[in-house]
């Protein structure tokens, strides 16, 4: 009986810790009349899209080599809204996830492989250290690297070796991550842990022992033979997928006003503010994610 009692109280304790820890997943589509609304509700649906976030996290912190909820960003709930009127195909504002309901709408083969690429994405901004703190480039890197490893590529994007900068970021910088990250399994993990404080180019000599300029030319010179990759894809743009699609590789300049206090980072423009300021969204690589970017108007 004493036993039984033991054990019944541990069972109660456990599931105390585990209920505290508990990620509650929601889907609000705010677009049900629209074509890229009612096409989310018929194909994707909200059960299906909170099955998916959840399947999300866990491979984010598999990556991250986060094992107990002590080790990750403490967020009791993440909200996925399906919104109109919306300038970008997808962004995160806290804890939030937001997704333009014309994306969905002009989505071409299938749906749930091209929006989980998205989704897996967009999770990867709402657990990973570093927005506010790290360039653009890097925490943006990270995400299309979760894409990459969860092997949601997209046609679009460039072969291994690929790229002219380590920090041209989205599908280039992922890549150079992924060459990273056979050097040395956990890189990615370390790095993201790392900037939890703040951000340095030392990490890298920190992490594998040359400066990063040094680890991109190694890379680019083994890219050819020793460096395959993870599915290259060819590179180029499929430019009929995507309404916005002319604005792709532009590099234009555009200015991103956000919320006092809003920590902001959206995959198709290289920005991110946290402040009631306009930030110029400086462009260095749109070649990612969906394709899309912002309409200045």
């Amino acid at each position: 009986m004493a036993r039984s009692t033991i054990f019944f109280i541990c069972f109660l304790t456990l599931t105390a810790l585990h209920g505290i820890h508990a990620v509650e997943y929601l889907v609000n589509n705010r677009a049900t009349t629209t074509p890229g609304g009612i096409r989310f509700r018929n194909e994707l649906g909200a059960e299906y899209t909170k099955q998916r976030m959840a399947a999300a996290s866990e491979f984010i912190w598999r990556i991250f080599q986060q094992n107990t909820p002590a080790e990750r960003i403490n967020r009791p709930q993440v909200i996925l809204f399906v919104d109109q009127e919306s300038k970008y195909v997808a962004y995160v504002v806290n804890n939030e996830i937001h997704v333009h309901d014309d994306y969905i709408e002009n989505i071409k083969g299938d749906i749930k492989w091209d929006f989980n690429g998205v989704l897996f994405h967009e999770m990867t901004h709402i657990w990973q250290n570093g927005l506010g703190k790290a360039p653009v480039a890097v925490t943006e890197v990270i995400a299309d690297y979760v894409r990459l490893k969860a092997n949601y590529i997209p046609a679009h994007w460039v072969k291994p070796g690929g790229g002219d900068r380590w920090d041209q970021g989205y599908d280039v910088t992922a890549r150079f991550f992924d060459y990273c990250n056979g050097l040395k399994n956990g890189f990615v993990a370390e790095l993201n842990k790392k900037m939890k404080d703040g951000y340095s180019d030392s990490y890298f000599v920190d992490l594998l022992g040359k400066n990063v300029n040094q680890l991109w030319t190694d890379y680019k010179a083994n890219s050819d033979s020793s460096y395959t990759g993870s599915a290259a894809a060819n590179s180029g743009v499929v430019k009929s997928d995507f309404k916005n699609s002319a604005d792709v590789n532009s590099g234009a300049e555009h200015s991103v006003t956000v919320n006092s206090g809003d920590a902001f980072a959206d995959t198709s423009v290289n920005c991110m503010a946290y402040s009631a300021e306009t930030f110029v969204a400086r462009s260095n690589n749109l070649n990612h994610a969906a394709g899309l970017k912002f309409d200045p108007g």
